[in-house]
């Protein structure tokens, strides 16, 4: 407490007692005779000072909160109450003042001001909100209390949604009756309650709110919820997006394998209860790598997705299904009415519609696709809807397709019975193709190149073959076009280049003058990246110079060759290697392609040879290519040569390397080696007993 004395100049105090110097730290020695103004400092307020010197003024009692300073600096919160002192003349004496820190109280005060901002910031902002939920004994469900978003979200008060209005009056209608379930359940056994929910909003929009509370029981009677609810909207789009994408193909947006595989599985099921019959297309694109390699990702992405619309519409016409199971690769299956027609009316549809030209900014651009096609039920005892019939018709499709991709491009096949023998040895085969690399169970042949005039071998070709262990010797016409399909053609490719070389150190290293030995390179070769490395280490390896070799090619991959390999062909030219073109004359090459490719050689297609006839149109061809490859001065050979009259026919006209069954079949490298270090000629007129005179009467014979 203090007194101030208002009889004398400034108003000074007059007197303190022990708990104001216990409060302020200053003495009553320190205080009396001083304004209270002393105990003041910077952050006391300016608009309470004026308060005070007004109710002082006016001689009024005023009661008010303060931030005075003591003596060692600390700031205070001072509750004063200041009342003035009078006469009875009414004159103002002093004022008497009782001083009490609040410091604590307005600590508190503030901590609890600032809980509250915070918490309304919280209930302000937060995907969710906190309610409170009362179900009476009557029965009656409502919310009691609610925080801002959720009036915000469905644009309502607050008063209406905390003042009888439960959300079920929002709720989406297919959640409703869910809801009141568990909040039954919840109150009749007061297990905590979780529900997840559809709001409706005014703008017709869709919230998803997952609700977690606790229930209890109150006085009345009645069970109250305390919770909160939040905004799952985003966690349920996610959801959905991340099971679309479980299940569909993110460039197409068809289906994918997995919700295909379904789909077969049920329609195979309700075929045997419906008595429909299912039809199954597998549709694989023709040389797809190439359009990208050719055209680019970004165009090959947008005729893929012209593939699968045309495909899609195809099986929505047909009141089908249809996904996309692999790179290119997709597959429809519908129940086929009578009015149908037969399934190969289907995949010639089918077929028909994939040719159509895709309309690029390029131009048109026309792809092909080879179809297999298998139907159900089967003919067989597996016509129940057993687990395995919808995985066995999918089998069936794809062996037909196998089959119509065998045949060459644009080609559909329907499933045949007959065929599984074949195709079975086929998948052993492609299974084990790439054991058959690591194991080393290829042998290379070698098959003679012949001066047609002296009969003087003057080549080989190097021809793989393969040593299966259950199917024994496999020819390449077998196993190559998987190699290709499946990329193993690049270390089976790695393996010849290196084994060839070798061979021909072998026969050096004996002092047997070896002629050049052309190896078959298939186009997925040339599009490997590495291709150039893995000739580089197989001639740093063995030792060996380009020269002694000569890679062959195919014809029909010129005309598919793109900038890229190219310039893999140019790279190969300049390390020595000569370049021939294989099967000339099949009708894909021309004039250009012979300019621009940095060939030697072309080899004349064996049909043209064997089926030539003096004066026919063969030989007239035959002709043609004779007289195009001097022109442009490359050598020419002819393969195919069986007798003597297609022999002599070809060297009058010309040509002066020949290879066929006339002169010798393809050797393995001990006879080859053999007719090469004595010299032979050929056709071998002599009676030497050799394995290679035995192998070149049986090739006469033939």
């Amino acid at each position: 407490m203090m007194f101030a004395d208002n009889t004398k100049p400034d108003c000074p105090i007059a007197f303190v007692n022990q708990a104001f110097s216990d409060m302020t730290g200053y003495t009553s020695a320190e205080a009396v005779g001083r304004n209270c103004r002393f105990l003041q400092g910077p952050e006391t307020s300016v608009d309470s000072i004026a308060l005070l010197r007004e109710a002082l003024a006016s001689g009024q009692v005023i009661k008010l909160e303060l931030l005075n300073y003591r003596k060692n600096g600390e700031a205070f919160w001072n509750e004063v109450q200041i009342s003035p002192q009078v006469n009875e003349a009414g004159d103002i004496l002093g004022f008497i003042g009782v001083l009490t820190d609040v410091t604590e109280r307005h600590r508190l005060n503030a901590e609890t001001a600032q809980m509250q901002s915070r918490l309304a910031s919280i209930l302000d902002n937060m995907p969710g909100y906190l309610f409170q939920r009362s179900l009476k004994a009557d029965g009656a469900l409502a919310l009691t209390y609610c925080s801002p978003w959720l009036g915000n979200i469905l644009g309502i008060p607050l008063g209406d949604l905390a003042n009888g209005t439960d959300l079920l009056a929002y709720m989406h209608p297919d959640d409703v009756g869910a809801a009141r379930q568990s909040i039954a359940q919840s109150a009749a056994d007061l297990s905590p309650l979780l529900l997840e929910f559809r709001l409706m909003t005014p703008g017709g929009g869709v919230r998803w709110i997952r609700n977690q509370s606790t229930p209890r029981h109150t006085s009345s009677g009645a069970v109250v919820w305390d919770g909160v609810g939040l905004d799952i909207t985003a966690e349920k789009a996610a959801e959905e997006r991340l099971s679309y994408l479980a299940f569909h193909d993110p460039l197409t947006g068809m289906p994918n394998r997995e919700l295909f595989a379904t789909a077969l599985a049920k329609a195979v099921a309700l075929a045997v209860t419906a008595d429909t019959h299912l039809v199954l297309f597998r549709v694989d694109l023709d040389a797809f790598d190439e359009i990208n390699d050719e055209l680019g990702r970004v165009v090959a992405d947008s005729i893929l997705r012209n593939v699968a619309k045309r495909i899609s519409d195809f099986a929505e016409s047909h009141d089908g299904f249809a996904a996309r199971i692999g790179g290119d690769e997709f597959a429809v299956f519908y129940a086929m009415s009578r009015s149908d027609g037969t399934v190969q009316d289907a995949a010639a549809a089918l077929s028909h519609i994939l040719a159509e030209p895709h309309p690029l900014a390029e131009g048109n651009y026309a792809v092909e696709a080879g179809i297999g096609v298998a139907d159900y039920p089967f003919e067989t005892s597996i016509d129940i809807a057993s687990p395995t019939a919808a995985p066995e018709l999918m089998k069936r499709a794809a062996l037909a397709l196998q089959a119509a991709k065998r045949v060459g491009r644009g080609i559909h096949r329907v499933y045949v019975a007959e065929s599984d023998t074949s195709q079975h040895n086929q998948i052993i085969l492609r299974r084990s193709l790439r054991r058959a690399i690591e194991e080393n169970q290829f042998k290379l042949h070698y098959h003679p190149l012949v001066d047609l005039g002296s009969g003087t071998i003057v080549g080989a070709e190097a021809l793989v073959r393969w040593n299966h262990p259950e199917l024994g010797l496999q020819a390449p016409d077998i196993f190559i076009p998987f190699a290709e399909s499946s990329g193993l053609i690049v270390p089976l490719g790695g393996w010849i280049f290196k084994e060839a070389m070798q061979q021909v150190k072998a026969w050096q290293a004996r002092g047997i003058a070896v002629p050049r030995i052309a190896i078959n390179v298939s186009g997925v070769q040339l599009r490997d990246p590495g291709l150039l490395a893995t000739v580089e280490a197989a001639l740093s390896q063995t030792g060996m110079d380009a020269s002694q070799f000569e890679l062959e090619l195919t014809e029909g991959f010129m005309i598919e060759a793109s900038p890229s390999t190219l310039k893999v062909l140019r790279s190969l030219k300049m390390m020595g290697f000569m370049l021939s073109v294989d099967d000339f004359g099949t009708g894909h090459a021309s004039f250009r392609y012979l300019r621009d490719f940095p060939v030697d050689k072309v080899k004349i297609d064996q049909t043209f040879v064997r089926q030539m006839v003096i004066d026919s149109s063969d030989a007239s061809i035959i002709r043609a290519i004779i007289g195009l490859a001097k022109s442009l001065d490359l050598d020419v050979v002819a393969e195919g040569i069986e007798t003597t009259v297609q022999r002599d026919f070809l060297r009058d006209e010309g040509c002066r390397v020949g290879q066929g069954y006339f002169f010798s079949v393809p050797l393995t490298a001990e006879d080859f080696g053999y007719l090469i270090e004595r010299d032979v000629r050929l056709p071998w007129e002599t009676s030497a007993a050799s394995p290679a005179r035995r192998k070149q009467k049986k090739a006469q014979a033939r």
